[in-house]
């Protein structure tokens, strides 16, 4: 589009022969449609107009910022001893492997899970897996082992800080049960758990685990961490679910593979700003002419 100014003084132009003023009102039919026409403009429009162009860059630069800091706040890095989860996803990178959270699979037997989830390389986690992600958040000091016929069991004592390995672990893998109406609601009772197993004795008995925080309840009651791994009952087969815990899926870490990743919105919403900008100063510099 072409710019077209015309810069006409009403003054001069209401003493002007008739004949130019009908020559000046069919030149603006003409040009009106299609230019920007500044009758009478003088030097203080053209810097009102300038003064405007750039609030309005200021706006679109500053609406770029917040989009840009707003969306950058939304995912945080939750992280423990080598375990870290991305908010925004539902799975923790740890150990050369990738553990779908449990609340993710919450009240699905390990034959649903494994068949909803199989398709994307998750796999039952195996007692040996699940002693070693254990040994690593080092509850209670406590050297947890494989052997699917033993249970295991450690607790400590209710503590009022919430950033211990507890707590660290229902971040990371999500909570399967919560308990607010019998317990404080600064202080509730939260709960994590998942069947597991290798069946290496092919008894078709799977395990479970069940990991609880500390809790307050309405009674000013206070209860320790409790971390639990069951054996292998005779209840707990492929087809068992319950909706206190899901299943343990584990699968060896993804690397995408290198693709043309397009700018993400923000930085998209960034450069548009900075087009306009553009040509908001061509525009302020044309009519400051």
């Amino acid at each position: 589009m072409k710019l077209v100014i015309v810069s006409v003084n009403f003054t001069h132009l209401r003493h002007a022969p008739p004949h130019l003023q009908l020559k000046f009102l069919k030149l603006n039919e003409i040009f009106l449609p299609h230019t920007f026409c500044l009758f009478g403009a003088n030097l203080s429009d053209k810097n009102l107009r300038i003064r405007k162009v750039h609030s309005m860059i200021k706006k679109i630069m500053l609406a770029s910022c917040l989009l840009v800091a707003s969306m950058a706040s939304q995912a945080t890095l939750i992280s423990y001893n080598g375990y870290e989860r991305d908010s925004a996803k539902n799975f923790v990178t740890g150990g050369g492997l990738e553990w779908l959270m449990w609340d993710v699979t919450k009240g699905k037997s390990i034959n649903k899970a494994v068949a909803e989830h199989g398709a994307d390389g998750w796999l039952l986690a195996s007692n040996t897996q699940m002693a070693s992600l254990f040994n690593v958040f080092h509850f209670n000091n406590t050297i947890w082992h494989a052997n699917e016929r033993a249970s295991q069991s450690g607790s400590s004592g209710w503590t009022p800080a919430e950033d211990g390995p507890y707590s660290a672990f229902l971040q990371l893998f999500g909570s399967t049960w919560r308990d607010d109406s019998n317990f404080h609601r600064a202080d509730p009772l939260l709960e994590t758990g998942a069947l597991y197993g290798s069946d290496d004795n092919k008894d078709g008995r799977y395990n479970l685990v069940r990991m609880m925080d500390d809790a307050s309840d309405m009674q000013s009651n206070r209860y320790s961490h409790l971390l639990v791994m069951y054996e292998d009952a005779n209840y707990m087969t492929r087809d068992h679910y319950s909706m206190f815990y899901g299943v343990a899926l584990v699968r060896d870490v993804r690397v995408a593979p290198p693709t043309q990743v397009s700018l993400p919105g923000s930085l998209s919403l960034l450069a548009l700003g900075l087009v306009a900008l553009g040509f908001r100063r061509r525009q302020a510099l044309r009519l400051s002419i």
